[in-house]
């Protein structure tokens, strides 16, 4: 895989060198649009519109006049109803493609990238035509799919997820709702076309889809193209059905106001937390925000205290680890690390360890960002830097708190 993403930097590399000497873009704005390649994915010509470095029609044109391959203007051009449904909605949708002209056996096809080989044999088989492919702007295709086969709604597209999801719909609901008229512009502009409930559903079906699957993150990522919605299930990350990009805002905006984040900033990273009640019992949710090239990129920690194994026989340690852990944690002093990557499960082991340990005779104090499960008879703060609580300034505390375990 790492030398087919070399292939295409190096292919990329060289048509940004072209529109560097056609004078189109500057040396500057192509190298930097290769590093947000690099480091993000997506095909350069995504990058340089996104970046605003040229205009979708002047990348156009000169891809066009490079590949010798035609270029169709839709925003002017009235279509064939009847010749853009020889394509079926699904698969035009999916590849972001429509079908402009027919002539006997041959039929023209706009797409963003009329070099994907695959794509055109997929058409010709479907068809039965043979297929010539031309250049079309991303935007100009996504207006005419619903121009012509019906613009589709957030509840449309939460149809479309529920029917790929197994397990049926779960009851949730937040524990603290937030107020509803700082939704912001996203969520505003959906309220005033009714489709905000269907938006809220829509994370609540994510959320109680990865519960149900018992995953131990949420991942909601933009890319240039698509959303993509991936679950962490045993430390590996699963692809799942996912909504489409025009509502990626609007799932930012509603997973901020869960957490109570700042849904106009979105420039800088964000972290958050909320509680939900899904079927009876309380979720927590760790949210952190990251604004990459494409727009903002959520993950979620889920946080299941109902599921949170507190006996230290429970975790799974070989017998002669688990007496050499209890052993060091009945020590008279020292420290104890617990150390290991994302969802190895060191906060579980370290609560575990808390909760063996707990006693009422041992005075308990902990300091955590941000306290993940709460423990009974356990003295837990947690870090707040807007107010100077930090770790540092946390543990010069603890000292004058007469503690036994920090």
């Amino acid at each position: 895989m790492s030398g087919e993403k070399g292939l295409s930097i190096n292919i990329s590399k060289r048509i940004g060198e072209m529109l560097v000497s056609s004078g189109l873009i500057t040396s500057q704005q192509l190298n930097e649009a290769l590093e947000l390649q690099r480091s993000g994915g997506g095909k350069l010509g995504q990058v340089l519109l996104h970046k605003k470095f040229i205009q979708e029609r002047a990348l156009l044109e000169f891809l066009s006049k490079q590949f010798g391959i035609e270029f169709v203007d839709l925003a002017a051009k009235e279509l064939n109803a009847e010749v853009v449904k020889v394509i079926p909605e699904n698969i035009a949708r999916r590849y972001n493609l429509i079908a402009v002209e027919r002539t006997e056996n041959k039929l023209k096809v706009a797409m963003e990238d009329p070099l994907n080989i695959v794509v055109l044999d997929d058409l010709k088989m479907m068809t039965g035509y043979e297929v010539k492919a031309v250049f079309g702007s991303e935007v100009d295709i996504a207006a005419a799919l619903d121009k012509y086969y019906g613009a589709k709604s957030s509840k449309q597209a939460l149809d479309d997820i529920l029917r790929l999801t197994t397990g049926g719909t779960t009851d949730v609901s937040l524990v603290k709702e937030e107020d509803p008229n700082a939704a912001g512009d996203d969520l505003i502009s959906l309220e005033q076309k009714g489709e905000a409930a269907p938006i809220i559903q829509m994370v609540n079906l994510i959320i109680s889809s990865a519960i149900r699957a018992h995953a131990s993150d949420i991942h909601i990522e933009p890319t240039y193209k698509d959303t993509k919605v991936r679950f962490r299930i045993d430390g590996v990350l699963h692809l799942q059905p996912s909504p489409p990009k025009k509502f990626h805002n609007a799932i930012v905006s509603r997973i901020k106001i869960m957490s109570s984040l700042d849904i106009s900033e979105r420039r800088t990273p964000q972290d958050g937390r909320a509680k939900l009640k899904i079927d009876e019992h309380e979720i927590d949710l760790r949210i952190s925000i990251l604004p990459c090239g494409p727009g903002e990129k959520i993950v979620m920690r889920i946080l299941d205290s109902s599921g949170l194994k507190l006996k230290l026989d429970d975790l799974g340690f070989e017998p002669e680890n688990l007496a050499m852990f209890s052993k060091a944690l009945k020590a008279p002093h020292g420290i104890v690390l617990v150390t290991g990557p994302t969802g190895s499960g060191k906060s579980t082991t370290l609560y575990s360890a808390l909760a063996t340990m707990n006693e009422p005779d041992i005075n308990i104090v902990t300091i955590e960002d941000p306290i993940e499960y709460q423990l009974e008879g356990i003295n837990q703060v947690g870090v707040n830097a807007d107010v100077g609580l930090t770790f540092a300034s946390g543990l010069r505390s603890f000292l004058r708190q007469d503690p036994d375990i920090i």
